[in-house]
């Protein structure tokens, strides 16, 4: 045999070797590729359960919507049949802006009473939930804001924040501290809040309770929850 025929043989023998590889390894990545993919329907599958467990109560009511449904505290009271709470303390110079009512959705009127919201200076609102059944669970809303942790963006710092227990006049209540998240690069400010359960009347006995301030500590928010009560005056 030829040096010539030789050399032709060995080669073909390398492409063929060469072509192989190239194979195994596109095969490999194509493996690879694939579980990134189940694996990020794997994450978004269990994102979407967890928002599924979240309260059922609606989220709060957006800024703009809440300055077009704003009137007068009178106004308000003459529109709901049960009183609506109201803090007696709150930081110097903050005022009542107006109050917002958003109704329950169709086929929960005589389970919730739809959502309350006042709107105070000074970026603060508080929002009442009004139900005749006992609603808030803190044990449950706890087991929920663990699951969702690692699903939220972290502060500065690269600590993700949720709720903990606190108490507001000696029952147990869930507080957040407010503070700066940042997500895909920018900052935004998340604000301190606190949700707690309070007496409520007519029909409605129950009021889950949910204090939001921009740019108030928790221990004032606090502060604020511990004085919201059932008054007319």
């Amino acid at each position: 045999m030829s040096l010539y025929v030789k050399n032709k043989k060995l080669l073909l023998i390398l492409t063929l070797v060469t072509i192989g590889s190239l194979i195994v390894v596109c095969l490999i990545f194509i493996q690879q590729r694939s579980a990134e993919k189940e694996g990020d329907v794997a994450i978004t599958n269990t994102s979407q359960n967890i928002r599924e467990v979240q309260p059922k109560l609606p989220a709060p009511m957006p800024k703009d919507k809440l300055e077009e449904k704003m009137m007068t505290l009178e106004e308000a009271r003459k529109k709901v049949p049960y009183e609506i709470l109201l803090p007696s303390y709150l930081p110097t110079e903050v005022k009542l802006k107006g109050v917002a009512l958003d109704p329950p959705p169709p086929g929960f009127e005589d389970k919730y009473a739809g959502e309350i919201i006042l709107h105070y200076t000074n970026d603060i609102r508080i929002s009442e939930f009004p139900t005749k059944e006992p609603y808030f669970d803190v044990e449950a809303r706890l087991r929920e804001e663990k699951e969702l942790l690692q699903y939220r963006a972290p502060d500065q710092q690269g600590k993700c924040h949720s709720m903990q227990k606190i108490t507001i006049n000696g029952k147990i209540a869930l507080g957040r501290e407010g503070h700066e998240q940042v997500i895909r690069g920018e900052t935004k400010r998340v604000p301190t809040m606190v949700i707690f359960e309070r007496e409520g009347s007519g029909d409605f006995k129950y009021v889950t309770v949910l204090v939001e301030a921009e740019n108030l500590p928790l221990e004032e928010a606090i502060k604020i929850a511990e004085s919201i009560k059932l008054t007319t005056n």
